[in-house]
């Protein structure tokens, strides 16, 4: 759909057609990639960014596409919430920087910021882009990127099931948790999108979530489960009152902050949860490696011990020790958490810088309509629970799953209302 605003679709054909291709790679084929080859998803989306980069100054767009790109909302918390985001957003990628200064593998934290801030950057750019694009089949095409990586994740979970019986494969070689934990962020704007196309587009909506569900129950991938299952009711409750969406997200911004002194107590607390919920020695062994991560938080928890520190204390064996008083192997590869990721790498100080960034766009979402608010509040939610107990923001297949969730999201919110609703709303 053209922008009929300040910043019109591009006029420039080559453009439209460097554009029009990087939007059929990115949503046609690029979802099947990414659960199919979880390891090079951020390879694709940064190239990707490159690619409409260049054909923007090869095209000669460049002062076409970013004439009076600032713009000013009209609304005073939105104002705010923005230069919040500025400004805790620049102070992380700065303090990320500085902390290299005592990495134990500067190398590694170097690669680590690159990629982070070329996700960021893709996703300013591709959203602002993409939704300024003429191309006439892009929920469609988005659409079925997304459905037919999911048909290929459950064939891929009954050929894993099958070769695991038979020849005693690896789960994690055919990555089936990380592929669910994909679906997990990737499913909401597609029913956004679905929900958006006819208001009778129930039925469709409930097999979409189906097949997703599926997938993701085929998988072994907990905290994949648990993150779908919390994006669901999160947005649920969101639809029904806005004080509950302020309270998820004060509630996650809170938990960064207090997510290591809540460790401790975690054992006592899965104990009494009953066992059918929660896998054998799963959750035990996730708790020890979290033990062993928050007491050495302690030795810096002002400053943090530098980008990347996460993987040469797990890999030394210094972050296993309760691990290994559990009966579970001392290495590990990271903390399974982006909490204590954070916190172990940038301490207090970081994990503020980040607290402050969820606070921002969660700002944000509350001055949209209530539809995009909802999916906003699922893609939150869903991507902090994946990422509080299975993943990190050194893990770059993830972090190209949040971005791709993200730009559909935003092109969802910018292209229609979420549910059915036709009316335009502004998006993030």
């Amino acid at each position: 759909m053209p922008d009929k605003g300040v910043h019109g679709a591009t006029t420039n054909r080559p453009y439209r057609y460097v554009v029009g291709g990087a939007i059929i790679w990115l949503f046609g084929i690029f979802p099947t990639i990414l659960l199919v080859s979880s390891r090079s998803a951020t390879f694709f989306l940064i190239s990707t960014f490159f690619v409409v980069c260049v054909g923007m100054i090869v095209s000669n767009s460049v002062k076409e596409r970013f004439a009076g790109f600032v713009e000013v909302s009209n609304n005073a918390n939105r104002d705010f919430a923005g230069w919040l985001l500025i400004i805790c957003g620049s102070g992380l990628l700065i303090w990320s920087i500085v902390s290299l200064a005592w990495s134990p593998l500067v190398s590694k934290g170097i690669k680590d910021i690159i990629v982070v801030a070329g996700a960021v950057m893709s996703f300013w750019m591709l959203s602002r882009e993409f939704r300024l694009s003429t191309y006439s089949h892009f929920k469609v095409t988005i659409l079925v990127g997304i459905s037919v990586g999911m048909v290929v994740l459950l064939i891929d979970m009954q050929v894993f099931r099958w070769a695991y019986k038979a020849f005693d494969a690896s789960n994690e070689y055919f990555d089936l948790n990380r592929n669910a934990a994909t679906l997990a962020v990737l499913i909401w704007p597609a029913l956004a999108i679905i929900g958006m196309k006819s208001a009778k587009s129930g039925a469709a909506v409930l097999l979409l979530l189906a097949l997703c569900l599926a997938a993701i129950y085929s998988s072994d991938g907990q905290s994949a489960q648990s993150g779908v299952v919390a994006g669901l009711i999160a947005g649920l409750l969101t639809w029904f009152s806005r004080t509950i969406y302020r309270a998820v997200i004060a509630g996650m911004a809170i938990g960064i902050l207090a997510f290591p002194l809540a460790v401790p107590y975690m054992p006592g607390i899965f104990d009494k949860l009953p066992q059918q919920f929660i896998k054998a020695g799963n959750a035990e062994h996730r708790i020890a490696i979290w033990s062993g991560y928050t007491e050495l938080i302690r030795e810096n928890p002002v400053r943090g011990q530098g980008m990347r520190a996460h993987r040469k204390l797990g890999m030394d064996g210094s972050a296993g020790r309760f691990a290994v008083a559990a009966g579970f192997p001392a290495k590990t590869t990271h903390p399974h958490s982006f909490i204590l990721e954070t916190w172990i790498n940038l301490g207090a100080i970081g994990a503020t810088l980040l607290s402050g960034i969820l606070l921002a766009v969660g700002v944000i979402g509350d001055t949209l309509a209530r539809q995009n608010r909802v999916l906003l509040a699922q893609i939150l939610t869903s991507a902090y629970v994946v990422s509080a107990v299975g993943h990190g923001f050194t893990q770059t297949w993830w972090i190209a799953a949040v971005a791709m969730a993200a730009i559909s999201a935003n092109l969802a919110m910018y292209w229609g209302a979420h549910w059915g609703a036709g009316k335009k709303e502004q998006s993030v």
